[in-house]
């Protein structure tokens, strides 16, 4: 009896970490920083966000859509994008074959990349060279020992922003970051408050913009309107409650929505199917995972 009440006490404990590590992919791109150890994995799409990191992608076949700083560009195999530190930067992937490796290396990591950059902001994030090939490898060979090897992981990471650098383009002292920085405002003052009302008029003046311009800056920066992306920001905060236990609809106005028929809908744009099925995918995911 007491070697089957200490298998499901492990079983629950597992599926506990599991639930939670699966929630906290799901928010971890509107977060900031919490990482501390490298990560090389594979983008399904991401909204937008920043943090001091260095986070490089390497598009390995199909088609992603990436926008840092504004920049959006649709990268096809044999691209690489690079967003620095501080770079508002986001991932669409555009084609069901999409795949990709990405890095993202903590700033204990940087110092290499920092000496050999001087510090410089990336003017250029983008570039495609035979470099993409030595990069992929490099990153292929970094997952196999990112858990399990620091001193390797941290080599590999020299290594690929070591190349990346040499085939980016840098601004000098002069570079131009007002909007920049604002925009990386707005997602702040978004991420925090998001359970307010949050409109363009007060956003716009918080920042000392016009309506108009701060609508086409923000449109330039994040490939979406404010109501779209602060809905979006919403619906990860309600996934993140349904997946603790909390009711759907007790959810949805604790992350901010005033109806359920926008929350439905926000909800279907973000995840591409309903609370209800996205939790049901959820478990049965944890399942078989437990079971493996």
């Amino acid at each position: 009896m007491t070697k089957i009440t200490n298998f499901c006490i492990q079983t629950v404990c597992k599926f506990a970490a599991m639930l939670y590590n699966l929630v906290m992919e799901s928010v971890y791109e509107a977060t900031r920083d919490n990482l501390t150890v490298p990560a090389i994995m594979e983008t399904s799409g991401c909204e937008p966000h920043y943090h001091t990191h260095v986070e490089l992608i390497c598009v390995t076949g199909g088609e992603i859509e990436v926008n840092i700083n504004g920049d959006c560009r649709v990268l096809g195999r044999g691209n690489v994008g690079v967003a620095g530190s501080l770079d508002v930067h986001s991932y669409k992937v555009i084609t069901p074959d999409a795949t990709s490796l990405v890095l993202i290396a903590p700033t204990k990591y940087l110092g290499g990349f920092e000496t050999l950059t001087g510090k410089k902001l990336i003017k250029n994030h983008f570039f495609r060279s035979c470099a993409y090939e030595e990069i992929k490898t490099l990153l292929e060979v970094g997952k196999k020992y990112v858990k399990c090897n620091d001193l390797v992981v941290s080599g590999i990471i020299n290594s690929v922003l070591g190349i990346a650098a040499q085939n980016l383009a840098f601004w000098d002292e002069n570079a131009p970051k007002v909007d920049t920085f604002v925009m990386r405002d707005a997602l702040t003052y978004i991420s925090e408050n998001h359970t307010e009302d949050i409109t363009l008029a007060f956003l716009a003046k918080r920042f000392g913009y016009s309506p108009n311009y701060f609508s086409k800056l923000f449109n330039t920066y994040f490939q979406r309107g404010l109501k779209e992306y602060v809905n979006a920001v919403r619906a990860d905060h309600a996934v993140e409650l349904i997946m603790s236990g909390t009711d759907v609809n007790e959810a949805a106005y604790s992350a901010g929505f005033d109806c359920m028929r926008t929350f439905y809908r926000s909800f279907k744009e973000r995840f591409n199917t309903t609370p209800q099925e996205y939790v049901k995918a959820k478990k049965r995911e944890i399942s078989e995972k437990s079971e493996s």
